[in-house]
Parts: structure tokens; C-alpha cells; sequence
């Protein structure tokens, strides 16, 4: 079911919705892997174009200033690895007030 014919049946408009309609053809795939043999499921998964963030885009989700970089060196698996043990610094500062505020 195409996204258009989504937003009719629910009655949705505006671009807030694309997300609706996202959520909705993920959801429709996962239901159908069910019952396909597995040799088809990776092609029904890939007309999803699902794809993982980039170490840039962690980056910028974690809160890390534009121009940050990691040194050459580093490899992709290394920067995906230092990216997932580290902290929004703005949300663990947050909670802190929080926390004290409430002592």
C-alpha cells in the first residue's frame, strides 16, 4: 500500500505525516517477512532502504559540535563503538538539575 492511499484511508495531511506513513510501510514488511521463504526476505527488507546512521550523524544526535572530527586513524568500527558509550552531554546535564533540584 503506497503512502498516498495511507493518508486518505486515515484521513492525514500536512508533512508531519510522512512519519505515519513510514511507520506504517515498516510495519506492513515486518508482517509479511512471516510467511516469505528466506530467500525473499532480504529483498522485501531492502525496498525499506534501511541503512545505519553514520559516525557523523551520532555524532550530531550525542550533541557533539559540528566540527568534530576523529583522527584519521580511527577506524569506522572504532567511531561507532566510542560514539555508543558516550553521554548527550545537554541530557545528563538536565538530569542533573533535575536530581539536585529535588534534594
Amino acid at each position: 500500500m503506497d503512502c498516498a492511499l495511507l493518508l486518505l484511508i486515515y484521513g492525514l495531511s500536512g508533512p508531519s505525516n510522512v512519519f505515519f506513513c513510514i511507520v506504517m510501510q515498516i510495519s506492513s514488511v515486518y508482517k509479511s517477512l512471516k510467511t516469505l521463504p528466506d530467500e525473499e526476505k532480504l529483498t522485501k527488507l531492502s525496498t525499506l532502504k534501511l541503512r545505519y546512521f553514520t559516525p557523523r550523524e551520532i555524532a550530531n544526535l550525542h550533541g557533539f559540535p559540528a566540527d568534530f572530527g576523529f583522527p584519521e586513524k580511527i577506524t569506522s568500527k572504532q567511531r561507532y563503538r566510542l560514539l555508543g558509550n558516550s553521554l548527550n552531554v545537554h541530557i545528563v546535564a538536565r538530569l542533573i538539575t533535575l536530581l539536585l533540584q529535588s534534594h
